[in-house]
Formats: C-alpha cells, structure tokens, sequence
C-alpha cells in the first residue's frame, strides 16, 4: 500500500514538474512559426546550403537596415554573437560572405519587408546555371553569362543557419523587440537584450557519396539516416494511346517543359516565369489539341505527340537525364511500348516565356525543325518568331538528348534571345509581379497586352502547328484557348491552389488543408526527394492534365473509379480515364550499380535529412546578471555541501540516535 501511495506521488511530482517546465518555457521563448530555413543539399563532390548545431545557434537579435549598421555589429559592438535580421537589398553575395566570415554574427534572418516593386532583380542562381552538366560538360556554352545576375549563392556552403520570413506578424514582433531593447553602445552589456535561436542542423555532410554510404553503413548501429537521394516524378501524355499507335514507321513529336525550380529557402520558390508560364502554355496546348483531336481515326495518323514534363531540372537536368537514359534502354515510358530516340523526329521545348512581341527560337540546324519553325511563325498570334543571335545553346532539358545524339532534331521556344529576361530566375520574388499577372476572374476578360493573352495565343499557335503537323490538315480556326482559360490556370499555378479551377474538378478534394488554404500563397516548385513526400505540383498537374484530355468511363462512383490512369470529378458525378502516365524521375546514378559517383555523367543530388526547424525568440539577461546567477550557485552549491557534511558529522547530536553511522566514526 505504502509502496503505490510512494509510485503516485512520484509519478504526480513528475507530471508537475513536466508541466511546470512547459509553462515556464512557454513563458520564456516565442516561438516564431512563419519562418523558412536554408537547407543543406550535397552533390559528388561538395556540400551545398545551411545548417546549424545540434542545439541552434543564439544570439543577440540586431536589425541591419544598411551597410553602415552591418559594419557596427562587425567591428563595434560589444556583444560576443549577433543573430542580424536583414532586408532583401542587404540579400548579396558581398554582405552573406562577410556576415559568413566572422565569429560576430551566428545566424541571418532575411525579412521581406518593403513594397514589391521596390525589390532590386537578383538571382540566387549561378550566371550559368547546370554548367557541369549534360552538354555543357563538352562545349563552351558558357562564354557568356545566361543568367547574368546571378550570385551564385545557392552553389556556397554558409557556415551559419538563415532562415527568411515574409510574415508581417513576425516582422512587427522582431522589430518592436528590437527597438525596445537595442542600444548602439557599450551599455548592451550592462542590460537584457532580445535574442533569437536559430535550429536547422542538418545531418548530411561531405558529399552525396559520403552520406549515402554512411545511411547503408554495415557497421552502423545508429540508425540515423543522414540524407534522401532528390527525385520525384515525370509525367507524359500522348496524344494517340500508345498501344493503338501502329504505323509502318512510328514517328513522335515530343512538346515539353519542366516542373520544378531551386530556392534559396525550402518551400519558397514561386517560379512563375522559370516555370509557371511555360506549364501553363503546355498544358493549355495538349487541352486544345485534345479537343482538336477527339473523336478522329488514329488509324490514319502517322506521327504522334507526347507531351513531356521533366522534373528535377534544377539539379543537373534530374529528369530529362533520366527520360534519356530510359529511351536508350528502349524502357521509355515503358517496357511494352518503348519509344525509340531515332523516332522522335522534333522536340519542342518550352522555356520562360513572357508576353512580348518577339519570341525567340534556339536550334541545331534541321530540316524537321526549320519545317516547324516555318509553321508556327505563320500561326503566331501577336507576336514574331526570331532566331537566337547565340549559336550555343541555352541551359535546358535538350542538352541532354543532344547530348546522346549530336544530330537530335530539337528547339528552344523562348521569350529570351543571348541571355535570361528573368531578373529573378530561381529567386524568392519570381512571382505574380515579375509576369504582370493580376487575377481577372470569371466574370472579366484580361487585357489584349497581359500574360494571359499571350499565353493563350502561344496554345492556340502550337496546338494548331501540331495537329497540322501530325493530321496533315487544317485545324478548325474557331479551337482557341481562351484568356480565361489562361487567367484560371495561371491563377493556380501562380497565386494559389485554393483556386475556382482546383475546386470544380475535385482537386481540392486529394490536396492538405495547408496548401488549398486561402492563406496558402503560390505553389511550391521544389523537386524535394524520392521518398516519404507528395509534391503537390506533380499531383495537381496530372489531375489537371486528366481532366483535360480524359474521356468518360462507365464507373459510377470514386471507388469503381479508382485506377492510376482515371479520375473522379465530384462535381459532375463522372470518371474520366487519360492516357497520361508517370516515370520517375529518378538520376540514372541511383540506378546504375556501382556508378562512379565522381564521373560527372549523371545528377547525384541529395538534400539532408533535419529533425527540428525552429526560431525562437526571447530575453538574454545582461552579463552582471549572468554573473550574478553564477557567483550565487556556486555559493549555494558550496554551502549546501558544507551543509551536508555538518549534518551528516554531527548526526548523534542532532537526532539523539546513538547507533547512527556518522561521517566522524566511519
């Protein structure tokens, strides 16, 4: 009886401590929730990215508006360690490596807190970005930059964590902390001061082959694992199923685009010109071409199109090397009906495209492509079609398959000429702004001159290019994409998810609260890994292109509607089945068996695995109290042993037990 009533007030001593210690650190730390951290990735060779100690990194909160206040906390202050918050014109390679190479500043939060336009074009990207990659291992393609803006700090290894926040509460709460208590003198130690906690450790280290090898350790006993290889999912959709497809001579025009981007920040990379506009245009095009094609004979077709969305590009082309791979092998798309590289006979990329009167065109010299360009530049809707005045070729998916094939007949539709249009290629603010996109709705028509009526004449162009291309006829001139088309698919792809679009088909349905969330800003275009995650833009896509171009079964419900290749559309009670598929878009270096890691031949990204990712805000006390709160434990802990001994000599006297065994008769 005794011995339960003892283990009840153990375990009720214990509970209350826990709770206690909860409220107490509630009470000492806000915890800032709207944060995003840098991340740490790894190639075969280096490590790429940011990462802090196991227990964070903290320091003094200090808000860096110019270069002179950046100078007094380097040279002046009189703290030991500074967490700087930064605005977005302090973001530079100059002003990162000199906070990077000094003791004075152990972590960096960048704060977005001016206007939009009054953001200055930057590039977190390298001025050529994969430049040791595909075929531009072999030929000088970067004699002059592509992207001339770029700082190249998403290929630096920063010795401190950053995160960026672009949360209004937070930034209120950072700045009121720190202008309540922030003096710019020697008194900063003499009082208490605001500091953050900066935590984002990463376990990968070294390299990609270092850290897959240490996640497979034989003689591992933590089974810690350090790193996931990156990699995701690529999706096609032929026009002609491919099993019905059987002429004497199978020839395949492939129309594609990718579906990711690299950031700086992990789940902060809104695209909308590297990425979203050319999605936006592909899928818009196999809609119409679709609906140009329904119903005919294929039978007499003699060409087909696929249409191709390659994921991973932005690390070494992850997924077009991998499409590559798999046609040499004869396994693309599939085992039983593999499409052959000798087949395709024109390739079409689509690469940042942006509504100007003149687009541009980036080819290898080719009969096939010249009878292409020559078509659509007699379709172009308000626009002209212009060669390149560069002879090499510009960062992109076809380097790899010319790669394979020096002869490959293929070419580049851009709204760039000898360099990147984009001023913030890869960057935190390729959004809405940097297209001009404003959201018309249904009930408007967006104007003649805006993003959505360019890429609505550019679907309407290539679709009907492509089915004079493969039916040898004219397409009926009244198949148009629609500038509402355009404005409700940009308007997913651009600004939100929780979209008209996303709700009349159902997608809302296969999608987290988090990211239909009207709250939720922008898709995120990062690849992420192969395991353990959906991305959502894979997923929403395929849908989308389902929709799209399926026609309808003779399911009746979700559950007989159920296959890889159909989808349920709640709202209208119907089962669409598509012939659009997957591959994955995986490096062939985590598929090849012992693959030489360093060779250089193939993408060998990985990103590492983290346990906690938080920011942390509270009061540091000054150094008098610190050593206050020192010089008195150490005179309590010196006491109470004194203390202890005094009792434990002078027991007998004490408690007038005379058995007692006492420090003076051991």
């Amino acid at each position: 009886m005794y011995t339960l009533i003892m283990y009840a007030l153990i375990l009720i001593s214990v509970l209350a401590s826990h709770c206690t210690a909860f409220q107490f650190q509630s009470k000492m730390y806000i915890t800032l929730d709207q944060t995003s951290p840098c991340v740490l990735r790894m190639n075969s060779t280096h490590t790429f990215g940011c990462t802090s100690p196991r227990q964070g990194n903290t320091g003094v909160l200090h808000v860096v508006n110019n270069p002179t206040d950046l100078q007094w906390v380097l040279n002046s202050s009189p703290m030991d360690s500074y967490i700087v918050v930064i605005n977005i014109d302090m973001f530079t390679r100059e002003y990162l490596q000199k906070m990077n190479s000094t003791s004075k500043v152990t972590g960096i939060l960048l704060a977005q807190n001016q206007p939009r336009p009054e953001i200055k074009p930057t590039s977190p990207e390298d001025t050529c970005p994969n430049r040791y990659s595909a075929l531009a291992r072999r030929e000088t393609t970067c004699e002059k930059p592509w992207n001339p803006i770029g700082t190249g700090i998403l290929q630096e290894r920063w010795n401190i964590p950053i995160f960026f926040t672009k949360d209004n509460d937070t930034i209120t709460q950072l700045h009121d902390c720190f202008h309540r208590n922030a003096p710019y003198d020697e008194s900063q130690t003499s009082r208490s001061l605001c500091a953050l906690q900066l935590s984002s450790h990463m376990y990968g280290a070294v390299d990609s082959r270092t850290c897959l090898r240490r996640n497979a350790g034989t003689f591992n006993i933590n089974p810690i694992k350090y790193c996931d290889e990156m990699g995701s999912e690529n999706i096609y959709l032929p026009i002609i199923p491919l099993a019905k497809f059987k002429p004497a001579r199978k020839s395949y025009v492939v129309v594609a685009a990718r579906l990711d981007a690299a950031s700086f920040f992990y789940q902060n990379n809104p695209a909308s010109l590297s990425v979203a506009t050319s999605l936006t245009t592909l899928v818009l095009t196999a809609k119409l071409l679709y609906d140009m094609t329904k119903g005919e004979d294929f039978s007499k077709y003699d060409q087909n199109v696929v249409f191709i969305l390659f994921n991973g590009e932005a690390y070494d082309y992850i997924g077009s090397s991998r499409v590559v791979y798999d046609l040499q092998k004869k396994l693309y798309p599939n085992s039983e009906h593999p499409i052959s590289m000798d087949e395709i006979d024109l390739y079409i990329e689509l690469s940042q495209l942006y509504n100007t009167s003149t687009l541009y065109n980036h080819n290898r010299a080719n009969a096939n492509v010249s009878s292409f360009i020559s078509k659509f530049q007699q379709r172009l809707i308000n626009a002209t079609l212009t060669p390149s005045t560069r002879s090499t070729l510009p960062p992109s998916s076809m380097q790899n398959f010319l790669l394979a094939k020096s002869d490959f007949p293929g070419v580049i539709l851009s709204s760039y000429d000898d360099h990147f249009s984009n001023n913030y290629y890869h960057g935190l603010f390729d959004d809405d702004y940097n297209i001009n996109y404003k959201y018309a709705g249904k009930n408007e028509t967006a104007p003649e001159d805006s993003i959505q009526s360019f890429v609505a004449n550019f679907a309407t162009s290539l679709a009907a290019t492509l089915y004079e291309q493969i039916s040898k006829s004219t397409p009926n001139a009244s198949a148009t994409v629609t500038n509402q088309e355009a404005d409700e698919l940009l308007h997913c792809y651009v600004d939100t998810l929780s979209c008209d679009l996303v709700k009349e088909t159902g997608i809302n349905s296969f999608l987290p609260e988090d990211v239909i969330s009207t709250k939720a800003k922008g898709i995120d275009y990062y690849v992420g890994v192969i395991t353990g995650q959906t991305q959502w833009i894979v997923l929403t896509t395929k849908l989308f292109l389902i929709y799209f171009s399926g026609y309808k079964t003779n399911s009746t419900n979700f559950e007989e509607c159920a296959n890889q290749n159909t989808f349920w559309i709640p709202s209208k009670n119907i089962c669409l089945k598509s012939e659009l598929n997957i591959t994955d878009a995986i490096s062939p270096a985590f598929v090849i068996k012992d693959y030489n890691m360093t060779s250089g031949e193939y993408a060998t990204w990985t990103e590492s695995i983290w346990t906690v990712v938080k920011v942390r805000m509270f009061m540091q006390p000054s150094r008098g109290y610190e050593w206050l709160v020192f010089v008195a434990g150490v005179l309590i802990f010196c006491g109470s042993f004194a203390f202890t001994y005094s009792v434990k000599k002078n027991a007998k006297e004490l408690f007038d037990y005379p058995n007692l065994i006492t420090a003076s008769n051991i």
